[in-house]
């Protein structure tokens, strides 16, 4: 949201209160409920589809070669399924996700559009373009490295279990497919506990029935794990495409000679949810330009502490518009 500088002023001089978390970021929730179920659904279907692309005679190959190299640092998944991964995610964004950012821009622009008269917005200005360029290429390199990662680490897990097949593992391991390392390396836990729990309570019991009830407990939980993380990555996506474009779309109405300079505040959800890096940060404020210094010592330009960030940014117009900086 925007403070304009007659506003500003006034809030300033006489002390009054400043906006609420609420009222900034009443927009943004307002989309979030709207598009976020049709978002998760469509990340949801895109690892369905991953995940059946991937046979298990593939997968029983990657746990053969760890097995071999027993305990060295060999990454198990080689250079031509980081290949095919960057391909589809790269494919993914472009055709499904960089929709959705356009409208969380457009839902931002509106808010700003509304509020500035004769103000003209552009969702194909070159700042908007390379905001998405950017961003498409940033996470296509964060899901594929982080797709690697959890197929590594319970590949690696997976070759330690004692009495384990090969064929058996494939099967518990597929359903991973699209989840992010800890998620994947949780699931395996579990499969692992819960076959030696029937192991240890059913002497009995053969080791292939453990782990094939073993295998189907987990699937299930898979199933509930990739649910939830595509909740998570359609809830940020909308949330961080809102944000640029809250930012992109002033930096226009700027140029364009119809608001001033501002600065920036970092708001926080002022709840028992919020993590003590945001804490730390709100309140702080950043002039145009400048990046917010987080307390682990990264930096944001926009209000993101972290992935899911529920945190708000209020624009505070500090200076009027000078109409001799219009851009044609």
């Amino acid at each position: 949201m925007i403070t304009f500088f007659e506003d500003e002023s006034i809030i300033r001089k006489e002390k009054r209160k400043r906006p609420t978390y609420q009222e900034a970021t009443r927009c943004i929730r307002a989309l979030i409920h709207h598009k976020e179920p049709a978002l998760a659904r469509i990340f949801a279907r895109f690892w369905a589809g991953q995940r059946n692309a991937i046979t298990y005679a593939e997968i029983r190959a990657l746990i053969e070669q760890e097995a071999q190299v027993s305990g060295s640092a060999a990454i198990a998944i080689d250079s031509e399924f980081m290949r095919v991964w960057r391909e589809e995610y790269a494919q993914f964004i472009a055709e499904r996700l960089a929709p959705h950012w356009n409208q969380a821009i457009t839902a931002a622009a509106e808010y700003i559009v509304e509020r500035v008269p004769g103000f003209r917005f552009d969702v194909t200005a070159y700042d908007m373009r390379r905001w998405m360029e950017r961003h498409s290429a940033e996470l296509v390199v964060q899901l594929t490295d982080g797709q690697r990662d959890a197929l590594n680490a319970v590949i690696r897990q997976a070759v330690l279990l004692p009495g384990a097949a090969a064929d058996q593992l494939a099967y518990v391991i597929r359903p991973l497919v699209g989840l992010y390392p800890q998620q994947a390396t949780a699931n395996f836990n579990y499969f692992r506990r819960v076959r030696e729990t029937l192991l240890e309570n059913n002497p009995s019991m053969r080791l292939q029935t453990a782990e094939k009830r073993a295998a189907e407990l987990a699937q299930r939980y898979a199933e509930k794990q990739h649910r939830y993380r595509a909740m998570n990555i359609a809830r940020n996506e909308l949330a961080v495409a809102y944000r640029a474009g809250e930012r992109l779309t002033i930096e226009q109405a700027q140029a364009q000679g119809l608001i001033g300079r501002t600065r920036r505040r970092w708001l926080t959800a002022d709840d028992e949810r919020v993590c003590s890096i945001c804490r730390a940060m709100d309140g702080a404020e950043a002039d145009d330009g400048e990046m917010f210094v987080l307390p682990n010592g990264r930096t944001a330009y926009d209000t993101q502490g972290h992935i899911t960030c529920r945190c708000a940014c209020e624009f505070m117009e500090i200076e009027p518009p000078d109409r001799k900086t219009f851009i044609l």
